[in-house]
């Protein structure tokens, strides 16, 4: 895997579970069957399996090119509002990612005023998605439990797509934080065997990434799909370049 630290631009996604709907009746045994580069990378996923024809056929399907100058301003569109502190976490070498999972109460971010709470991250290189029709190097994900459930707006927007409906609600500028601290047990993962799932634990302080978002006020939204195109969503996201 490359280096965490080789580009300075990254995604910051904030996913949210808006809703719960009937979800895909055969489940992926094996989670190691995509990756994010490569001959089962992003623009391969329709052919690995019957079950990702909708990377294919999918009307919104993930991977995502976001057209810069195709981007409207919406001002009906709230701030996002993050609560982070410090806690535990469990570091996991997922082989295609490196994820940090949090425990409960880890956090909060409110969108709409709709509270989510902070699940777990992950970085991956090179990106999923693309900007202008470049991928890059590094996304990191962050992944929320919505609380409430409950968001009627957002539901009539997902009414044109199935599956379990996620919000995707974040992008931001990727900020080294955790990742420094969080360093050994990092190293530690990465160097494991590529054949095995590896986990470790460590200490992680959750403001440490809200603080790389702090005096962020713009972002935008768009409809999508997550690996492996079997979960519609929403996604929100802010973009710094540097």
């Amino acid at each position: 895997m490359p280096s965490m630290a080789a580009s300075r631009l990254a995604f910051f996604i904030f996913a949210t579970t808006l809703l719960f709907l009937t979800a895909p009746s055969q489940q992926i045994d094996d989670p190691f069957q995509f990756t994010y580069s490569g001959t089962t990378g992003p623009d391969k996923w329709g052919s690995l399996s019957p079950n990702f024809s909708m990377c294919v056929n999918g009307k919104a399907q993930s991977p995502i090119n976001i057209v810069t100058s195709k981007a409207v301003l919406n001002k009906n569109l709230k701030p996002l509002l993050r609560s982070y502190g410090p806690t535990n976490v469990t570091l996991v070498n997922n082989k295609f990612n490196i994820k940090v999972r949090y425990p409960d109460h880890s956090g909060v971010l409110t969108i709409d005023n709709k509270i989510y709470t902070l699940k777990q991250m992950h970085w991956h290189a090179p990106s999923e998605h693309r900007i202008d029709g470049q991928r890059k190097m590094h996304e990191k994900d962050l992944e929320l439990d919505n609380v409430t459930r409950k968001n009627k707006d957002l539901i009539e927007t997902m009414k044109q797509v199935t599956s379990k409906a996620q919000n995707w609600c974040y992008m931001a500028k990727y900020n080294e934080s955790v990742v420094n601290v969080l360093k050994t047990n990092l190293q530690q993962a990465m160097q494991c065997s590529n054949t095995a799932r590896n986990e470790g634990v460590g200490e992680s302080d959750a403001a440490a990434d809200a603080a790389s978002c702090v005096g962020g006020s713009e972002y935008e939204r768009f409809v999508g799909v997550c690996p492996v195109c079997q979960v519609a969503m929403t996604a929100s996201f802010e973009v710094y370049l540097s």
